[in-house]
């Protein structure tokens, strides 16, 4: 049957139209999809404000900075400078883990100060593991310390801590198998540095019993005989003074380092 004859009043559809006049490059292919591309991603902005986030110190366990210490001082007594001394060191022995191998360091220590009198002369230092410590750990009061760990307390240890001391304490809750170095070694006594001090003293001659420490040899100065019987008899050696003479035992000092 032949097709029937275009009609010469009618003008072309819009369809045919618009396929016929697209190049072939453009033209839809069979099996292609005829969506549009996804949405490229908005990128971040690391300098908005707005998609800054605050650290979580005090949101619980699991969201916490951890591990954490916390230096309670008493500032009354002016101990800032000291809090501040062992916070450094600290940080120093136990930085931040980088990645899983490292061991585990401290993520935050806190300072805070104290001026009630009832805080007084107080110097603590608090400790919160990671995990969080089982319910039956002994000691009296822990169960008020919502998962904290007293490391040192002025009062109960008689004394500021010793940065080695506190340092074991805190790796051997954090983490036990860390090697702090010099830390862990005991300190050696110093061994004399020079050979005079480390040569014996030489011995002292015995005095001669037939001497008379009284008599004077003759020939002798009267002085120097009765400077050499006090020696003999265990006296010190006492110079002569005269009046408003400075002798050299004035500037001899009365103490000497060890």
């Amino acid at each position: 049957m032949p097709a029937p004859p275009a009609c010469a009043d009618c003008p072309p559809s819009t369809s045919t139209s618009t396929a016929s006049s697209l190049p072939s490059s453009h033209a839809p292919q069979p099996g292609s999809s005829s969506s549009a591309p996804p949405p490229q991603p908005q990128q971040h902005d690391v300098l908005d404000p707005a998609t800054f986030v605050p650290p979580a110190l005090g949101e619980g366990h699991d969201r916490e900075e951890v591990p954490r210490v916390i230096i309670e001082f008493c500032d009354r007594c002016r101990w800032l400078h000291r809090a501040v001394w062992t916070q450094t060191e600290l940080f120093l022995t136990f930085p931040p883990a980088v990645d899983s191998s490292s061991p585990p360091g401290l993520r935050a220590i806190t300072l805070v100060p104290r001026n009630s009198p009832e805080t007084g002369g107080r110097f603590r230092v608090w400790l919160r593991p990671s995990a969080p410590p089982s319910a039956d750990t002994p000691g009296k009061g822990k169960e008020r310390w919502n998962g904290w760990e007293l490391v040192w307390d002025r009062k109960i240890e008689g004394g500021f801590p010793e940065l080695k001391h506190l340092k074991q304490r805190i790796r051997n809750i954090i983490s036990p198998a860390q090697d702090l170095g010099h830390s862990d070694k005991p300190v050696n006594a110093k061994a004399p540095t020079t050979a005079a001090a480390a040569a014996p003293a030489p011995p002292v001659p015995a005095p001669d019993d037939n001497l008379d420490a009284t008599s004077t040899p003759s020939g002798s100065d009267p002085s120097t005989t009765s400077a050499r019987a006090a020696a003999a008899e265990g006296a010190p050696d006492v110079e002569e003074r005269k009046p408003g003479q400075l002798l050299a035992s004035d500037f001899a000092p009365s103490f000497r380092c060890g």
